[in-house]
């Protein structure tokens, strides 16, 4: 690795919670091989992972199922932050990686998620959406994307997508949505 290299600094957190707002599970992921303790150790170890995991749990439950995802790290490592090659150093670095995680979730917002499948067949493109959208939206796609077929209550079921229109008039379909106007117009350009 270089020192003016390119690397990934951003790094991701996802929190499940339930309805109480507990943490059910959390995904992490970093750009970073986990290698503070060199070769000459002999023990088994996560590494600075294991001790982020460790902190994770610490401050949001001990049960709590913490899953760590490796970003495009093959030429990214600790080498230019480590101070030595000890057990200390990995729970310097793993607690570093786990404070700036949980320093984000302040400001986290949550989001529904749903699966959006696209098939392409030639020219035609079917979009199966996991939602009941009304017309106005479908109509919207369809002229942005000519030749694509709409499969709504695809790939599951997340509910009504409403427009401006029966949000303005707080349409029975705007109101039983789960997503509200700026979610579902977010959901739709993603």
């Amino acid at each position: 690795q270089r020192k003016d290299g390119p690397a990934d600094a951003s790094a991701g957190l996802v929190t499940v919670y339930d309805t109480d707002h507990r943490p059910l599970a959390v995904l992490y992921d970093f750009a970073c091989h986990p290698t503070v303790l060199g070769p000459e150790t002999m023990q088994w170890s996560a590494d600075w992972v294991g001790a982020a995991r460790r902190e994770l749990r610490r401050q949001l439950g001990t049960d709590l199922p913490v899953v760590f995802a490796q970003g495009a790290a093959g030429d990214v490592s600790t080498r230019l932050v480590r101070k030595g090659r000890r057990p200390e150093d990995v729970m310097r670095i793993g607690s570093a990686v786990a404070d700036r995680r949980l320093a984000a979730l302040p400001h986290a917002r949550p989001r529904r998620t749903a699966s959006v499948s696209v098939a392409r067949l030639g020219e035609l493109r079917l979009l199966a959406i996991p939602a009941e959208l009304v017309a106005g939206l479908g109509r919207r796609l369809t002229t942005a994307f000519p030749g694509i077929r709409l499969y709504c209550c695809a790939d599951g079921y997340l509910g009504y997508l409403a427009d401006e229109e029966s949000h303005s008039e707080n349409r029975y379909e705007a109101a039983n949505s789960p997503l509200t106007l700026p979610e579902t117009l977010s959901f739709l350009d993603a």
